[in-house]
């Protein structure tokens, strides 16, 4: 009965990890691409505070056009969540 109860717990878990995985799909296209990446690895770095777009720029070597899209693209992954 345990291993049933345990099995149960599981399907529901990768059920669930699969329904937050779809939400996700845009974030992960975003992070497939190595201009995106950069610009996340410079926000780890940051604190609480964040990073406005001038700092990113000189972090990554990136122009703010660059820089600017990649938020827009974010803002649109936040607002499917």
């Amino acid at each position: 009965m345990a291993e049933e109860a345990q099995a149960k717990l599981c399907a529901n878990a990768r059920q669930e990890l699969a329904q937050h995985f779809g939400r996700c799909g845009a974030l992960m296209a975003a992070l497939g691409d190595e201009t995106r990446q950069a610009i996340v690895l410079a926000l780890l770095t940051a604190g609480p505070e964040g990073l406005r777009v001038g700092e990113i720029t000189r972090l990554t070597n990136l122009s703010r056009t660059t820089v600017l899209r990649a938020r827009r693209m974010a803002d649109q992954c936040d607002q499917h969540e």
